[in-house]
């Protein structure tokens, strides 16, 4: 049997927690809304803006539920935006993680190959070898049991960058 105070306290940490997860859900309904707008127009600057400063507030129940709808493929659609890349890697980071089994973990390759994708289409452009660079350590080290890059794991990388930024003649 509860006392009145401990009652009180469980009502006001669910009504807090329903409140945060409608909040939730209606920022997962925001960024899904803007990211419409912006398939329909990729210049649409305002819906970009609002994505960007939306998913780092989503919880990672609703961050997983974006990640195949919204995430990779805002990353399909702006590939050269340094906000798109930097926000939707720092996402995957918080969402995909060395805790999970490793089913799971390797949902981080297809950030992997998109990051190589976005270069081989873009290779002249140095920022995206970096960012190549960036995702394929946080893959490397999220596959490995250790949680440590190899030399191997890093001259795999340094190949897949060379590959694709190779002149076709």
């Amino acid at each position: 049997m509860q006392t009145p105070e401990a009652q009180a306290l469980r009502l006001s940490y669910d009504s807090k927690q329903k409140q945060a997860e409608l909040i939730d859900e209606s920022l997962a309904a925001e960024i899904f809304h803007n990211y419409q707008q912006l398939l329909q127009d990729s210049t649409n600057a305002q819906a970009l803006n609002k994505i960007l400063t939306s998913l780092p507030k989503l919880s990672n129940k609703k961050l997983e539920i974006l990640l195949d709808t919204v995430l990779l493929p805002l990353l399909k659609l702006q590939p050269c935006n340094e906000g798109v890349r930097k926000t939707t890697i720092a996402c995957a980071k918080r969402l995909i993680t060395r805790s999970l089994p490793m089913s799971q973990r390797l949902k981080s390759r297809l950030f992997y190959d998109e990051a190589l994708e976005i270069l081989e289409q873009n290779p002249e452009q140095n920022a995206l070898k970096q960012y190549v660079l960036e995702v394929g350590l946080w893959y490397y080290s999220i596959i490995r049991d250790s949680a440590k890059i190899s030399t191997k794991d890093e001259q795999s990388i340094q190949d897949d960058i060379l590959l694709r930024t190779k002149s076709t003649p």
